[in-house]
């Protein structure tokens, strides 16, 4: 699909004749999706303002149920990144109207956001609590009012414990006041926590934040285990970096013949970077030497 490709021009100009000639034939379905790839793709850049505008108009123009379906889908992702909890809402409703009966998966995820939007619009709800500490938490955080910032976190996890992203965040906080082993405690509870959830982009953060506490211990055994969780899910956190800290480690414990591998990896994934190139030399002299 053309939306792997970075040029914006290039996407345009190849669903500007699409929609041109869905005009042409007046077909208003296939009129309808090409508003949608431009939703979808205005979404992968982050412009959720103009994906809104194109999931409006292919919604209007389409007959068929199961787009009808999509758009309301992707009009409440924008709803949702906008802040409009009302909206977001009102598109989830209307996702079930185009769904049959037998989706008992997909209406059982759509009544779960629903709940969620409900809740939020509560004031005295449990979510809605918890998501007001959040965004002071967030607010003191920015500021670097450390202190402050780790209260609103705490408050808002005893609303909803183990909410991974405030975990998160309340690490950073507790990091910054050099309360290192406080952090460590808050991280482990994000991971395992991650772990159970199976969700891969915080299962990233926290093995990568464990990782490094056990790499500054100089625990490299310990750092290499949660190295090993990884699972590239994170754009922050890249295999190549993976790989590299996974050979430092293997070269700290004299492991030479693993630290090899590892570099190699990395190397293959990065010929460019030096520091890589370097180290895996290194370790190949080594290795000779044995």
């Amino acid at each position: 699909m053309l939306f792997s490709i970075n040029e914006l021009e290039e996407a345009n100009k190849y669903i500007s004749l699409g929609i041109k000639q869905a005009r042409k034939d007046n077909n208003n379905n296939k009129l309808a999706k090409y508003n949608k790839d431009l939703a979808t793709y205005y979404s992968l850049q982050g412009d959720y303002a103009k994906a809104e505008t194109y999931y409006k108009k292919g919604l209007e123009l389409t007959t068929d149920k199961d787009d009808k379906f999509k758009f309301c889908l992707g009009l409440a992702l924008c709803c949702s990144v906008a802040g409009d909890i009302k909206e977001e809402l009102n598109y989830y409703e209307k996702c079930k109207q185009f769904l049959s009966d037998d989706a008992v998966e997909m209406i059982t995820d759509l009544d779960s956001s629903i709940i969620r939007c409900k809740a939020m619009l509560d004031e005295n709800s449990d979510l809605s609590l918890s998501m007001k500490h959040l965004a002071n938490g967030e607010k003191y955080l920015e500021s670097k009012k450390y202190n402050e910032a780790v209260n609103e976190f705490a408050k808002s996890l005893k609303y909803i414990p183990q909410r991974l992203d405030t975990l998160q965040k309340l690490s950073v906080c507790l990091q910054n006041l050099n309360k290192i082993d406080e952090a460590k405690e808050v991280n482990m509870e994000g991971f395992m926590t991650s772990i159970r959830d199976r969700d891969e982009f915080y299962i990233d953060i926290f093995s990568i934040i464990l990782g490094n506490y056990y790499y500054e211990k100089e625990d490299y055994r310990q750092a290499l285990k949660y190295y090993n969780y990884v699972t590239g899910a994170n754009p922050n956190f890249p295999p190549k970096t993976v790989f590299s800290l996974i050979g430092t480690c293997h070269l700290l414990l004299h492991e030479i013949d693993k630290a090899v591998k590892a570099y190699e990896i990395a190397n293959k994934i990065d010929p460019s970077d030096e520091k890589i190139s370097n180290q895996l030399k290194l370790c190949r002299e080594l290795l000779n030497k044995e």
